[in-house]
């Protein structure tokens, strides 16, 4: 761990075969969730570094990448099949690297299947996502920092992950964010 993180503690990965096992945690896709986590990508020596994949109901797992090239740009997520696949507007790839970002993801358990049920915020602030490109096989595990292919490990640090079964509000975001900020 490292104490780089607003004065707690956050994972080190390395980028290279290091990520966190949660075991049998699993997301149910019919009801409300949001994900909450820090992340401060070191660099992406992979296009696609991944800060999680979470088990679902489904047969694929839900992914989120990081992404500085294609169709990817931004952060994106969803699954190989069974959920939308969406990103977050305009190139923030550079914002992403060396310096840490709030990113929490609201879904309101209507449709998986659309992305106007997902709510993406990076660092307090409401961020539109529109569609992305296909995702290779998604496999159906619980990890942090893991990765669906050889190439996709997160090298950096990731801090303070959470999921809640219901979907925040934008005050509870603005919480999250000003508790970690505050210092």
């Amino acid at each position: 761990s490292n104490t780089d993180k607003v004065g707690n503690y956050s994972f080190d990965l390395d980028g290279v075969d290091d990520y966190i096992d949660l075991g049998s945690f699993e997301l149910n896709t019919d009801a409300a969730w949001s994900i909450s986590f820090w992340a401060n990508l070191n660099d992406f020596s992979y296009s696609y570094p991944e800060p999680f994949i979470l088990k679902t109901d489904e047969s694929t797992g839900f992914l989120c990448i990081f992404g500085d090239a294609g169709s990817y740009t931004g952060i994106s997520f969803g699954s190989s099949n069974n959920f939308t696949r969406f990103k977050t507007t305009g190139d923030i790839s550079a914002s992403l690297v060396g310096a840490w970002n709030h990113v929490v993801l609201t879904y309101n358990g209507a449709d998986k299947t659309s992305e106007s049920n997902y709510i993406i915020y990076v660092n307090d602030s409401v961020v539109a996502n529109v569609a992305t490109g296909g995702f290779t096989t998604v496999p159906n595990v619980s990890q942090i920092g893991g990765a669906t292919g050889a190439s996709a490990y997160f090298d950096g640090l990731i801090s303070e992950v959470s999921v809640f079964n219901y979907e925040l509000s934008a005050g509870n975001v603005t919480t999250l964010y000003g508790d970690a900020t505050a210092g």
